[in-house]
């Protein structure tokens, strides 16, 4: 039951960002926004940090992050001067060493999320086209490649009893099933497809595949998962 509670979680936030990224049309976000009283529940926060997750950062462009809840911290790259600390921010993916999302945090009403749109291995040619990375809860990634192309990345196993709330994770999207790579904590993983990617620090990752197809390469070989794994 546990496992099957976790793949839904996830597989409702990948359809969240889906929804996020590309309904536009007929949609009324004010209709759907919820408005937080003095003590918010768990849904209360999580529904509005993906309302303002979407109307923040809805005009990001390729191989930028935007800062879309709060609260994040991003630590710049060498020689760059980075504002990157308030809600609707945006900054290239060079100038940010590393950024750290937030738990969700009841008393507070905070959730740390932050929307990247990555090149990866894409070809100039579909300037349009990018990876959409959202990075959310206790998670934290070093960005060692600049664009995103390699990083390493950490996730907190989360303490807060929300039934509600996924584990603290990144989402990872590529374009229209376009099949793309890219390393993460040294392990090459190639999608066409939704994945979440999971990671206790020093220890171990785990790579869960929410829909298409993926490929996960180490040193020991490789590994190609089915929806669900």
């Amino acid at each position: 039951m546990a496992k099957k509670r976790i793949i839904a979680i996830t597989s409702v936030l990948a359809v969240a960002l889906v929804l996020i990224l590309t309904a536009r049309s007929s949609a009324d976000a004010s209709g759907s926004r919820v408005r937080l009283e003095q003590s918010p529940t768990c849904e209360q926060i999580l529904a509005q940090a993906l309302d303002t997750l979407h109307q923040t950062c809805d005009g990001l462009t390729r191989n930028q992050a935007c800062y879309g809840n709060n609260a994040i911290q991003a630590e710049p790259a060498a020689n760059v001067s980075l504002k990157f600390d308030t809600v609707g921010d945006t900054a290239p993916l060079r100038a940010i060493k590393s950024l750290s999302t937030s738990p969700l945090n009841l008393e507070n009403g905070t959730w740390g999320l932050s929307l990247l749109k990555v090149q990866a291995n894409l070809p100039d040619t579909l300037p349009g086209q990018n990876v959409i990375f959202l990075v959310y809860g206790d998670t934290s990634v070093q960005n060692t490649s600049g664009n995103m192309q390699s990083f390493y990345f950490s996730s907190g196993l989360g303490t807060i009893n929300c039934t509600g709330a996924p584990d603290n994770a990144i989402v990872v999207t590529s374009p229209n099933h376009t099949e793309v790579t890219f390393n993460a904590n040294g392990v090459q993983i190639t999608i066409a497809s939704t994945i979440v990617l999971k990671a206790t620090a020093n220890q171990s990752m785990s790579v869960q595949l929410v829909e298409g197809h993926a490929r996960v390469s180490t040193s020991e070989g490789t590994q190609t998962l089915l929806p669900g794994q």
